[in-house]
């Protein structure tokens, strides 16, 4: 089965906007998924292609003294196919969009996942770039972990990410099963002096599936050579209970009394 480009959720989520969920259970692609999330979590779904983020979060009110804002949050999301597929991989496609508008401060976000039911295989574990002033790198941190990391540093900036410049992802999670889920969890920092308000709009984490064909049920009726084997044993039985009704009705009392002559 051919790989799903990588820019599937990116253009998609930009030309078909988003489809955000909170806890709900909806059909996207060729399955459905629930979503169930805390915090500032959010799930958007675009054809076959799912993003992951958190929703924006602002520093300090204006006039305010210097501060900082945490926010976290966590989501579960629990795939099943549609019937007669099942998944065959998932493929990690990077991180989208994001934004960060920076007074005398910072702002920087992280979001970990686990593929509960996956496998990673691919040639890389890291992609992005970093630097003193922002950031936007991924990286795989075990077999079915990782984690994306978004910030920007630099004073009097605002920089604004959109889908159509992803970090591309790599590699894909082995599945082969109908069902499978994925936990995330995040956290979200932003620090200013509070003349006017810094702010963060994470990126986004995405993945796209792709299926085969589910394999046909296991049939439970026993092998011809069982079949014949079982009847003939019945066959057997009952020949013998047949043979014990006739040796009851032709035997002699020999208790009895001779008839009188």
């Amino acid at each position: 089965m051919k790989k799903p480009p990588y820019l599937t959720l990116s253009l998609i989520l930009a030309l078909a906007g988003f489809c955000t969920v909170r806890a709900d259970t909806i059909h996207a692609g060729s399955y459905t998924v629930e979503i169930t999330s805390a915090g500032g979590m959010t799930a958007a779904t675009a054809g076959n292609a799912i993003g992951f983020s958190h929703e924006r979060v602002d520093g300090v009110a204006p006039g305010t003294a210097p501060g900082s804002v945490t926010e976290i949050g966590s989501l579960t999301a629990t795939f099943t196919a549609d019937e007669g597929l099942i998944f065959d991989k998932l493929y990690f496609g990077g991180l989208a969009g994001g934004i960060t508008a920076i007074e005398q401060g910072g702002a920087s976000s992280r979001i970990n996942w686990q593929v509960n039911g996956g496998t990673f295989s691919g040639p890389d574990t890291y992609g992005g770039s970093s630097s003193v002033g922002f950031a936007r790198e991924w990286e795989i941190t075990g077999a079915n972990t990782g984690t994306s990391y978004f910030y920007g540093g630099l004073w009097f900036l605002t920089r604004i990410w959109d889908f159509n410049n992803p970090v591309y992802g790599s590699g894909y999670y082995d599945i082969g099963a109908s069902s499978f889920s994925i936990s995330l969890d995040s956290s979200v920092y932003v620090t200013d002096s509070g003349y006017w308000t810094s702010f963060i709009v994470p990126l986004s984490v995405g993945f796209n599936p792709t299926y085969l064909a589910a394999p046909p049920p296991s049939s439970s009726v026993p092998e011809t050579g069982a079949t014949a084997g079982l009847m003939l044993l019945g066959l057997a039985g009952l020949a013998g209970v047949r043979r014990m009704r006739g040796t009851g009705r032709d035997s002699v009392d020999t208790n009895s009394a001779a008839p009188v002559r």
